[in-house]
């Protein structure tokens, strides 16, 4: 997972969630009371597409899974502490987006 992210910024985690927490989080996303704030990007001339901002309190699944890898990102020797770094999101806004 270091390898990657350091290299694309990016990684994927099979089998980080099971397919009913997945449907889950789905779910939310037709709704408007988890989130704090939607982003259009056709409206920022980004393309299309969309995504959401959750709002405290975060769901369940996701303030679990922020801890656990912001706590296992924070393990990581190569890990900076950079603007978007485990340590300073960490304490700040919440920075997962979900999308249809």
């Amino acid at each position: 997972m270091t390898e990657d992210l350091n290299r694309y910024g990016c990684a994927v985690l099979p089998k980080l969630i099971t397919p009913e927490e997945c449907g889950e989080l789905v779910s939310l996303y037709a709704k408007d009371e988890p989130f704090r704030s939607k982003v259009v990007m056709a409206r920022h001339g980004f393309g299309r597409g969309e995504y959401k901002y959750f709002g405290y309190p975060l769901p369940p699944l996701i303030q679990k899974l922020r801890t656990h890898l912001y706590r296992l990102l924070q393990l990581s020797p190569t890990t900076g502490a950079g603007p978007r770094s485990p340590q300073r999101i960490a304490g700040g806004e919440p920075s997962f987006g979900t999308g249809p």
